[in-house]
């Protein structure tokens, strides 16, 4: 496998008569090279204006650093620690953040990576409310006491500070040069095609809509990478990346191109192939559009939740891999409150409610019409042409509306769509629960909206107090089930190809709390390495 591996042959040879015995010549050195695939390009090289879908991310964690992040994993690995922070420090009043920057840290260029890079990204991203503005929203004053320390101070505590902005440096929050920018908007410019960054890999060559090559960075402050060269493939079909990864060309097939979970038994009885099981935070959802009648009606919302049959998706989709999840939060958390699930499959339960809410069947056996959009990964692919049969039989007539990833972002940011495969993310920490539920929240995107759960929120995000906070989010986890802007499904789990041999992913237990982000890929060893 790994056909794209190419030979570097760094060979002098001495071939001069009369001089003696020939000098050693070392055997050739092997170029490490890893590609796989993304299902979109990205749309620049710029990573914190906007929220990127698809393929920018995967380039960004490898080009650039942040100053804290986070990785995969569930009951290990979802740990906040330090990118460009090397240590850190919160005073006893939970409000004044010290971070310690790694000294030798320098930009691609070869400057000094410095506190005042620090500054100047989080105030522009503040002043320009780009999405990790979010995570900043408590922030009162960044000062840098000399060039290797960052000082944040907090309007109020807030014990989600950390965990929350490790977590979003996954998308954005990535630290700017601003020997680079500057004064200029990061829209523009030279940097957004031929970008500076930190990271352990720098930008080589980007030919738009076929792939970006990145090279490992001698002089990254935690040490070169052992992979020499990454090639990122644009390629949205997922079908298309599983056979390049059959021949040998891709050598990890991340979980959105997981071939059918039938197959998954065939890629196991394959000694060149590793399958990874990896735990998460995430749920799959059906997400409902408030806003749109009659799902504005919540006896429509809980009629739907009652025809969702999760064991036969689990059974159909997913060879029963998965694990169905009714609660309004993980399984295994210690903040889910096991008190209260969304409603059990009860197709008579669903038809009562539909003809309570004034939704006779009328012509053709339909109560009414309904569009169902998903992302087109594999898993939600499944999960949609099965739930569209699912509601069918109650008297929904669904049509399911497959799209790419730009082009469901694109619904998600308008709000322009009734109903949604979705995943809710309810880690590292809860308050996650107010990126997707409260009011104005970066991930509502299906116009829910209830001030008794903002109240909750609002609390919860700033004591201190453990049994406090569990027992807040018991109380907003009581009114999502009861309002049903959602209603979960499964419990994801992470289905990943790994060509047998190779290690450090961030999916896989050695890369867990070292890989630097959900896509970077500077802990990979290729085999025997």
């Amino acid at each position: 496998m790994g056909r794209w591996l190419g030979i570097l042959f760094l060979i002098s040879v001495l071939a001069v008569a009369g001089c003696g015995p020939q000098a050693a010549v070392p055997p050739p050195e092997e170029e490490v090279i890893l590609t796989y695939a993304v299902q979109n390009d990205a749309e620049t090289m710029s990573p914190n204006t906007h929220g990127q879908r698809g393929g920018g991310y995967v380039v960004f964690a490898n080009l650039y650093s942040a100053l804290m992040t986070l990785d995969w994993g569930i009951t290990v690995g979802t740990t906040h620690y330090g990118d460009l922070a090397e240590t850190w420090d919160v005073d006893p009043t939970g409000q004044l953040y010290t971070f310690n920057l790694y000294q030798n840290a320098v930009w691609h260029d070869g400057e000094p990576v410095t506190s005042a890079d620090v500054k100047y990204t989080y105030e522009r991203m503040i002043d320009r409310n780009y999405p990790f503005s979010t995570f900043l929203a408590d922030v009162k004053e960044i000062s840098t006491p000399d060039d290797h320390t960052v000082v944040i101070e907090l309007t109020e505590p807030n014990v989600a500070f950390l965990p929350m902005m490790a977590q979003a440096a996954n998308w954005y929050g990535k630290i700017m040069p601003k020997h680079v920018w500057g004064d200029g908007e990061w829209d523009e410019g030279p940097g957004m095609e031929n970008p500076i960054g930190s990271g352990p890999f720098k930008f080589a060559e980007w030919e738009k809509g076929s792939y970006v090559v990145l090279e490992a960075f001698d002089d990254y402050f935690r040490g070169r990478a052992d992979v020499d060269k990454v090639i990122v493939r644009t390629m949205p079909e997922a079908t298309i990346v599983q056979s390049e990864f059959r021949a040998g060309n891709i050598e990890w097939l991340p979980n959105q191109f997981s071939p059918a979970f039938g197959e998954i038994d065939e890629y196991r009885a394959d000694p060149d192939v590793e399958v990874v099981e990896t735990g998460s935070h995430y749920n799959y959802d059906v997400w409902i559009n408030v806003a749109h009648e009659p799902l504005n009606d919540p006896r429509v919302r809980h009629a739907i939740a009652y025809a969702i049959n999760a064991d036969e998706i689990n059974q159909l989709a997913f060879s029963n891999v998965w694990i169905p999840c009714r609660y309004a939060g993980l399984p295994l958390s210690q903040f889910t409150n096991k008190n209260v699930e969304f409603p059990a499959f009860d197709p008579d339960r669903a038809e009562e409610l539909f003809e309570e809410a004034g939704l006779p069947r009328g012509a053709g056996g339909w109560r009414f019409d309904l569009e169902l959009i998903e992302p087109g990964f594999s898993t939600t692919t499944a999960m949609a042409e099965i739930l569209v049969e699912q509601f069918k039989a109650v008297g929904i007539n669904a049509r399911w509306i497959p799209t790419d990833h730009t082009i469901y972002g694109e619904y998600l940011d308008q709000k322009n769509y009734q109903m949604t495969i979705y995943y809710t993310r309810y880690g590292p920490d809860p308050d996650a629960y107010r990126e997707h539920f409260a009011t104005g929240g970066p991930r509502v995107s299906n116009n829910y909206s209830n001030p008794q759960l903002d109240e909750l929120a609002a609390a919860a995000r700033v004591t201190t107090d453990l049994d406090e906070r569990i027992r807040l989010y018991g109380e907003i986890q009581e009114i999502i089930v009861q309002d049903a802007p959602i209603v979960s499904i499964f419990n994801e789990v992470k289905v990943t190809l790994v060509e047998t041999g190779w290690t450090g992913f961030a999916e896989q237990e050695s890369g867990f709390n070292q890989s630097l982000g959900w896509s970077c890929v500077y802990n990979v060893k290729p085999p025997n390495r």
